[in-house]
């Protein structure tokens, strides 16, 4: 899902817990959690595409391009049955409980609404596959990102952008 996806559901998501536990800052976290997980892409782009980081190819790339590999670690369901069990022990600590929702909610979006294979969001299946994009989008969707790709040209590395 796009960032600005993220933020509405994240914002009317973090108004129900806040209604629900009338706690700001189990609201908060969840909003926080729901918009930030997305920052692990930040390991995929560097590890496909060097460290220069440029905001526009970033968005871009996630959209549209080929990687070689990702590994979206926060994106796993295994972690979200860990989390459950861990809020299990705390007692359901109510801004824990934010932070998970925030997170389950983030996760059953991109699960539901991006292109990739129905195991994507497993982590012990990206694992499997040794963080395969082919194998986390898929076959048909990763032989359309490539075409798509190969189009375009390859990508200018210093800005960004297409040669």
């Amino acid at each position: 899902m796009r960032p600005i996806h993220h933020i509405a559901v994240s914002a009317a998501v973090s108004a129900l817990v806040w209604a629900f536990m009338r706690d700001v800052a189990a609201a908060a976290v969840c909003f926080l959690t729901g918009v930030f997980m997305d920052l692990d892409h930040l390991i995929d782009y560097v590890y496909n595409y060097g460290p220069r980081f440029r905001i526009r190819h970033f968005f871009s790339a996630f959209r549209y391009e080929a990687f070689e590999n990702i590994f979206v670690f926060l994106h796993s369901w295994e972690f979200i049955a860990l989390y459950f069990a861990i809020l299990w022990m705390i007692d359901w600590q109510p801004v824990a409980l934010g932070a998970v929702i925030g997170v389950a909610v983030h996760l059953g979006l991109d699960h539901f609404f991006n292109e990739h294979s129905r195991f994507a969001y497993f982590l012990s299946y990206r694992v499997f596959h040794g963080f395969s994009a082919s194998h986390f989008y898929g076959p048909a969707e990763h032989a359309r990102r490539i075409k798509r790709q190969e189009k375009q040209g390859p990508i200018d590395n210093k800005k960004g952008e297409t040669k």
